[in-house]
């Protein structure tokens, strides 16, 4: 087996905000774990150095966490063109728990949510607001894929990024209040589009490699208390955990303190 990574910006947050993303990565995935850290936070620096698994990306960085959800994907195709790597998992850090190695796939697969945009709010407005009413009319139909955990081959991905920063960039030329959302919108459009990768894949809760919680009410726990897939499998990836306030102590109660 190669080298697998998973790649997440941690600017802006403290440590304690990401101590059980990164406890969890370290020890339930065999994958290295690349951070994208600020300069300007040589404490969180020093904490993140706590395996030989964890390599720190540095930037210069003092603008709003919103500027970072744009150019975090900036960074990491460029990451991606400098590492060596056969998969890479693309990640949100504050609120992703790692229960088992996501890795073992062809492609890229994204995270599909339980909902459709159209009965979404949120991300609704999202993809009418950054790329209007005629877009949101062509994919409205389709389920939202969120833009916090993309799962692909090392050179996949560049691809991907390719366009998707491509496709970001002259969203930005054209609007300067680009803030939360603009990732998933983009993402959404440029998967469901018909014109876009027939190789994109989708996985949805409790059938793949992520649990996306944000519209789901109900949970599937087995016996030793891990969050399973229908199938009975271990999902590998927990997203947006802190929507359950007990769901994110049980978590905890399997990273040693």
């Amino acid at each position: 087996m190669g080298k697998n990574v998973i790649l997440s910006a941690v600017v802006g947050y403290s440590y304690d905000k990401i101590d059980l993303f990164l406890s969890s990565a370290l020890r339930n995935t065999s994958a290295d774990v690349i951070l994208i850290a600020s300069k300007t936070s040589p404490q969180l620096r020093h904490q993140l150095l706590s395996s030989p698994r964890v390599k720190l990306v540095t930037i210069d960085f003092q603008g709003e966490l919103t500027e970072m959800v744009f150019r975090r994907f900036f960074i990491a195709k460029e990451i991606l063109t400098k590492i060596e790597a056969d998969e890479v998992l693309l990640s949100d850090a504050r609120d992703v728990y790692f229960q088992s190695d996501p890795f073992g796939i062809e492609g890229i697969v994204f995270a599909e949510e339980p909902q459709l945009i159209a009965s979404c709010q949120v991300n609704s407005s999202w993809v009418k607001k950054y790329l209007g009413e005629d877009e949101y009319q062509i994919i409205s139909s389709n389920p939202v894929l969120c833009a916090g955990t993309i799962l692909g081959q090392r050179l996949e991905l560049i691809s991907f990024l390719e366009h998707f920063t491509q496709k970001m960039s002259s969203l930005r030329s054209r609007q300067t209040d680009l803030a939360w959302g603009v990732d998933q919108a983009c993402l959404n459009s440029m998967v469901w589009n018909t014109h876009s990768n027939p190789t994109y894949k989708t996985s949805r809760n409790y059938q793949g490699f992520a649990l996306t919680l944000f519209h789901e009410q109900s949970f599937l726990i087995n016996a030793e208390g891990r969050l399973i897939n229908r199938d009975r499998s271990i999902i590998p990836v927990i997203h947006q955990y802190d929507r359950f306030p007990w769901l994110a102590q049980h978590l905890r109660t399997f990273i040693p303190s």
